[in-house]
């Protein structure tokens, strides 16, 4: 969402045959946001009480039509998604024949998007089907603040693809954010944190990976986990050679310590749209 673009023609609202527009999605129970227990600075004065419903464009919303299998409804999605997610920022689709993490994969592979594996994340995610993860696997109680996943690869992802597989009775809401909307009330209202960053070069990331032969308490990932998860023994696979192959090739900069693997690298804050080339707020500040 971070990463979509600006208007495009004046008929890009026309619907696909196998759509049909949605009025934008309601909060039956709106999240909340002061003094949440696991928010950083969520008991300040300008925290709002709950987030707000959605309004307008972000997201648009379509309901499928269709029929078929997944991968036919990918393929109907691709040329959907072509037309209006540049223009909207976010997409919402809603009865789609995907059933299952293997159905998801199926659908994503025929919508010929370039799908890319879940390496060097911060995070563990077993793949439960091909280029299928979790969207997260910390525990509900962990607060996910809104950011922009991997802006520190070299070659950011452009898309991100969610699909719901059982609605939670109470909670559980997927908050998406407008990255051209935040860069555009920043410039508006505080224009000197973009002169700071601008001044300061980007945004410095820093990642510590644990040793996982080192480290006996849980921890949510180890650099063999994130750089080398198919390198073992019966492969022949060196596991640290494996890791700095990818570090290397990614342009990142990296220490390995006894505990286990520093890596940081300095990114813009701000970065051009792949395809409007407008400027879009990608980070994770």
């Amino acid at each position: 969402a971070a990463l979509a673009g600006a208007a495009v023609a004046e008929n890009s609202t026309t619907c696909h045959r196998s759509f049909s527009r949605l009025p934008a999605p309601t909060l039956r129970v709106a999240p909340k946001l002061r003094d949440h227990e696991t928010m950083a600075d969520s008991h300040r004065d300008w925290m709002p009480e709950t987030v707000g419903a959605p309004t307008g464009e972000f997201p648009a919303v379509f309901g499928f039509q269709g029929i078929g299998d997944p991968a036919s409804a990918g393929r109907e999605v691709q040329e959907l998604l072509e037309m209006e997610l540049t223009r909207a920022g976010a997409v919402l689709i809603r009865g789609l024949p995907v059933h299952s993490p293997a159905d998801f994969s199926a659908f994503m592979t025929a919508t010929n998007m370039t799908l890319n594996e879940y390496i060097g994340g911060v995070t563990s995610r077993p793949e439960a089907a091909p280029m299928v993860t979790p969207a997260s696997t910390e525990p509900g109680t962990v607060s996910m603040e809104p950011h922009t996943d991997d802006p520190h690869w070299t070659v950011p992802p452009t898309k991100l693809a969610f699909y719901c597989r059982q609605p939670p009775p109470v909670g559980g809401q997927a908050l998406l954010a407008d990255g051209r909307k935040v860069l555009r009330l920043l410039r508006e209202r505080n224009p000197e944190v973009l002169d700071e960053l601008e001044r300061r070069g980007g945004v410095r990331y820093e990642h510590f990976y644990p040793d996982e032969t080192v480290h006996d308490a849980t921890v949510i990932t180890s650099w063999q986990t994130s750089f080398a998860p198919d390198c073992t023994l019966a492969t022949g696979c060196d596991k640290k050679a494996e890791a700095e192959r990818l570090l290397t090739a990614g342009g990142f900069g990296f220490e390995w310590t006894k505990d286990g693997l520093k890596k940081w690298e300095v990114r813009p804050a701000v970065m051009k749209h792949p395809q409007t080339g407008e400027d879009c707020w990608m980070n994770q500040i």
